[in-house]
C-alpha cells in the first residue's frame, strides 16, 4: 500500500500549490456551450495528479515497462497541457495519441502470456489507447466523474494485478488511484479545479495502459475492459449518433448521456453517484468470473452490458418522467 499511500499525500500536497499557480497565470476554464459549469474555474489540476502518480510509481516499481507506463502517460499530459495554454490542432492531438502508445505498448507487451498473438495485441492496444484518452477527455465535463472512473478502474485493475501476481499492474493501478484521490476534494461535490486536457490525457492514457497489461498477464480481455464500459458506452453511442445525423465528431456538444442527465435537472452529485454506483456493479460482476469458463464470462458480459447501456439510457427515462409526471 506504499504506492497508493504515497500518491495520496503527493497528490493532496501538489493540488493546493498548482491550482495557486493556475490562478496566477490566468489558466482558466471560461463556461462555454460545452460547460456545465456558470463561472470561471482554474484547469490544469492534472499536472498534480501527474506529480502524484508518477512519482508514486518511480518510488515503489521503477522498471523498463514502469517507465513506458508513465513516459506515455506524461507524454500525453504534456500535450494535454499545451491544448489548455494555447490549443493544439484536432490532427496533431490525435497523431500524438497513436503515436505515443506505438512507442510504449511494445515495452508493455514483449513478454505476454495472452491468448491473443502478439501482433494482434499491439495493434488493439494502440488503437484502444487513442479512443480510451478521447473518450476520458469527453466525459470529464462534470464534477468529479472524472476522478471516480479513475479510483474505480485504478483499484479494480490493482486486484486484478494481485490475483494474477502482476505487480505493476498493482502499484499502477493504486497509484493513479491514490493520486485521483488527492484530487476529488477540490473538485467534488464543488469544482473548485478541473483536471483540465493534462490531466484527462494523463489519466486517460495511464488508464488505457492497465488492461494493456492485465491482458499481458492472461486476464481475459472482457474482464480487464470492465472498469471502462461506461465511459465507453457513452461516447461511443454519442459518437455513433453524431456521426449517423451527419454533425461534425470533434465540435462541442451537450449529447453525453451525463449531460443530458444535468440538463434535466440531476446534480453533478447525483449523476456521478449513478455513474460509479453501476461502474462499481458491473467491476464486481466481472471480477466475481474472472477465472471462470467462458460461459460463465459471457454471462457476465451480458449483465455488465445491460448495466452500462442503463447508464446510456437513463435520460430518456428520465426525460419522460420528467413531461409526464407520475400521476
Amino acid at each position: 500500500m506504499l504506492t497508493f499511500g504515497l500518491a495520496l499525500v503527493v497528490g493532496l500536497a501538489a493540488v493546493p500549490g498548482t491550482r495557486l499557480v493556475l490562478v496566477r497565470a490566468g489558466v482558466l476554464d471560461v463556461p462555454n456551450q460545452r460547460s456545465s459549469h456558470r463561472q470561471a474555474v482554474p484547469r490544469g489540476g492534472g499536472v498534480a495528479v501527474g506529480i502524484a502518480a508518477t512519482s508514486a510509481l518511480m518510488v515503489t516499481s521503477w522498471g523498463v515497462a514502469a517507465a513506458a507506463l508513465a513516459s506515455a502517460a506524461v507524454a500525453l499530459g504534456a500535450v494535454g497541457a499545451v491544448d489548455d495554454v494555447r490549443g493544439v490542432a484536432v490532427r496533431t492531438r490525435l497523431a500524438v495519441q497513436f503515436l505515443v502508445p506505438v512507442a510504449a505498448v511494445p515495452f508493455l507487451v514483449h513478454d505476454a502470456d495472452a491468448a491473443l498473438p502478439l501482433v494482434v495485441l499491439f495493434g488493439v492496444s494502440v488503437v484502444w489507447c487513442a479512443a480510451y484518452v478521447n473518450a476520458f477527455n469527453f466525459m470529464d465535463g462534470i464534477n468529479g466523474i472524472a476522478a471516480a472512473q479513475a479510483v474505480i478502474a485504478g483499484l479494480a485493475c490493482a486486484v486484478l494485478g494481485a490475483w494474477h501476481d502482476d505487480t505493476l499492474l498493482v502499484a499502477g493501478g493504486l497509484a493513479i488511484a491514490g493520486a485521483m484521490l488527492g484530487f476529488v476534494p477540490f473538485n467534488f461535490p464543488t469544482a473548485r479545479l478541473f483536471l483540465g486536457d493534462v490531466g484527462s490525457y494523463f489519466a486517460g492514457a495511464w488508464l488505457a495502459l492497465l488492461p494493456v497489461l492485465a491482458i499481458r498477464s492472461g486476464v481475459p480481455a472482457e474482464v480487464a475492459a470492465a472498469p471502462f464500459a461506461v465511459f465507453v458506452a457513452d461516447t461511443g453511442t454519442t459518437l455513433v449518433r453524431r456521426w449517423r445525423r451527419g454533425q461534425r465528431l470533434s465540435v462541442a456538444h451537450r449529447e453525453h448521456a451525463y449531460q443530458q442527465l444535468v440538463d434535466l435537472g440531476w446534480s453533478h452529485a447525483t449523476v456521478t453517484g449513478v455513474f460509479a454506483v453501476l461502474s462499481s456493479a458491473i467491476v464486481a460482476v466481472m471480477l466475481a468470473v474472472d477465472g471462470e469458463a467462458a460461459a460463465v464470462r459471457a454471462g457476465g458480459v451480458l449483465v455488465a452490458a445491460t448495466l452500462a447501456a442503463g447508464f446510456v439510457l437513463l435520460p430518456r427515462y428520465v426525460g419522460h418522467r420528467v413531461l409526464v409526471p407520475a400521476g
